[in-house]
């Protein structure tokens, strides 16, 4: 992220310029974005090839790659390139969202971790942009959490990420909007709930411990780092700790 690029030599060396001025992870456009004009949520950015490229320069100097990803096509693109991560993961297509048994079975089995960047604040309302885009391809918030639901229990890691700062809808600070979508119902976990003002009942992480990161607390000990979803070493993140009663501990 951070600038834009188009052929080969150009994208190599943009992995090359991040990895000289240290970054912890390299992340692409792997599809248009809702809040990009100009540019196709449905459709990818750039040809696999390059995307292979980005990956195996980023691998090549020990750094995760993540790939911004609405477009069906930059999702199955990304696990061809053998990216790390995936945000949002949306699945989208001319038909609408199509996030089959099949793609489920292989993100799980090639370990990607997935971002599916849940959590407005409370009565936020999505940008025209935004809203032209959902209402194009049919998904609703609702159908986001019911995804990442079936994404937690076909084995497909995720981690709670909120698109801070990209619009009203999802100010700085809205990450623990996105932690209901994933650590529902329990009723241990409404001091989560209660934190955003909400009482969401939807499927979600219900049964493993899980720890979700949160910026206003800090780690417990023995923990690890994850930034998007990947270890380093460094300063610890938050967290919420989740048992598998549901009892939220921070």
């Amino acid at each position: 992220m951070g600038g834009a690029v188009a052929g080969a030599d150009a994208v190599c060396a943009a992995v090359r310029d991040r990895v000289e001025r240290g970054v912890d992870v390299v992340k692409v456009m792997g599809s248009g974005g809702a809040n990009t004009a100009g540019s196709d949520v449905a459709r990818c950015r750039f040809p696999l090839e390059e995307m292979r490229l980005v990956a195996d320069g980023a691998h090549a100097a020990g750094l995760p790659v993540t790939v911004h990803a609405h477009a069906l096509a930059a999702v199955e693109q990304a696990l061809d390139a053998g990216a790390d991560g995936i945000e949002h993961c949306s699945c989208l297509t001319d038909r609408g969202v199509d996030l089959s048994d099949a793609l489920l079975e292989r993100l799980a089995r090639q370990g990607t971790t997935v971002c599916p960047t849940l959590g407005v604040v409370p009565g936020g309302a999505p940008p025209p942009a935004v809203r032209a885009v959902m209402e194009r391809f049919g998904f609703t918030l609702e159908l986001r959490r019911h995804d990442a639901a079936r994404m937690h229990r076909s084995g497909v890691r995720l981690v709670s990420g909120s698109d801070a700062g990209i619009n009203g809808a999802k100010p700085h600070g809205v990450l623990p909007a996105a932690e209901p979508g994933l650590v529902p119902r329990a009723e241990g976990r409404r001091r989560i709930l209660d934190r955003v003002g909400e009482r969401a009942d939807h499927p979600g992480l219900t049964r493993r411990q899980r720890q979700v990161p949160d910026p206003d607390h800090r780690a417990p000990s023995g923990g690890r780092r994850l930034d998007k979803g990947f270890p380093f070493a460094g300063p610890w993140h938050a967290w919420l700790r989740l048992d598998s009663g549901g009892e939220g501990r921070w």
